[in-house]
């Protein structure tokens, strides 16, 4: 018998998916069997939101809902077909009540150079016990957790910088739109190690098909290049970091970062400044 702790379970196991599971459990409604295969639970999804569906799909298996038998590649649903009805009504109650939550608070994103005497002192604080948000680990999960584009914005790079931002877009889909945005890689400069960080690894992140963009702009007034010093990485126009963080070795071992991770209206605006900067910028690629 479907007892109320087994809605409250997956809607637990589902969080911020539930709507993607909800829409799984809705095809179930559509093709009653006992069995699917891959192709029947992700035919009339919504091909944008995949990588959600996907995961709600992992989550399902993890409440319980499906079984998956990798061998003949079908996912066995384990609750009875006439349950569905009242599951479905219980998720919907829960995607209600999320879209009624007010924009998630903003988050602080901080690193500190491993080992250091910051770190140890700002754990003796308590610091690190309240589980602030580290850097590199929210990075990963926006490439991770990306369903239509990842931009990457960094105005200073070394090997280790590039190296880490091809792992960022290799976690991402292959559709995903991947944009990278750098300066100076067409000038003499001083900035040597950043052009040649790039053209070492631009084959890669070609092979990728990563969109790379130099914002660099003559001005008539000055000899100075127009250029950047942001540090922001955006996913989706939903969420964005804009921080101090660079892709270079020093801020990922020698510095203390510090950034802040926005999202829905004020990630939205960001990701609309971005594709402006990479219109003006020039598509090196």
């Amino acid at each position: 018998m479907l007892k109320t702790e087994h809605l409250t379970n997956v809607a637990k196991h589902l969080g911020a998916d539930v709507r993607y599971g909800m829409d799984i459990i809705k095809v179930l409604r559509r093709n009653e069997s006992n069995s699917y295969t891959d192709y029947v639970l992700m035919f009339d999804l919504h091909h944008e939101h995949r990588t959600s569906h996907r995961r709600a799909l992992d989550k399902l298996i993890n409440a319980g809902v499906f079984s998956l038998n990798s061998s003949k590649g079908l996912y066995f649903l384990n609750w009875q077909y006439d349950e569905l009805p009242l599951l479905i009504s219980f998720l919907e109650g829960v995607n209600f009540n999320h879209s009624q939550v007010p924009e998630l608070d903003d988050e602080l994103v901080i690193s500190f150079p491993a080992g250091g005497k910051l770190e140890a002192a700002a754990e003796t604080a308590g610091f690190l016990r309240n589980k602030l948000t580290l850097t590199l680990p929210t990075f990963e999960e926006m490439a991770i957790s990306s369903e239509q584009s990842l931009t990457v914005m960094t105005p200073f790079l070394d090997k280790h910088g590039v190296l880490h931002i091809i792992d960022l877009f290799s976690r991402c889909d292959d559709d995903i739109e991947k944009n990278l945005i750098l300066r100076f890689l067409d000038v003499d400069s001083e900035h040597k190690q950043y052009q040649r960080a790039y053209h070492r690894y631009s084959r890669d992140l070609a092979d990728l098909g990563v969109n790379v963009f130099n914002f660099c702009l003559d001005r008539e007034s000055s000899s100075l290049k127009e250029t950047f010093h942001a540090k922001i990485i955006s996913c989706d126009d939903a969420m964005a970091y804009i921080g101090s963080a660079n892709m270079n070795q020093h801020s990922f071992s020698g510095s203390m970062e510090m950034g802040v991770l926005v999202r829905d209206s004020k990630a939205k605006t960001l990701g609309k400044l971005l594709r402006i900067i990479r219109k003006l910028s020039n598509n090196v690629n």
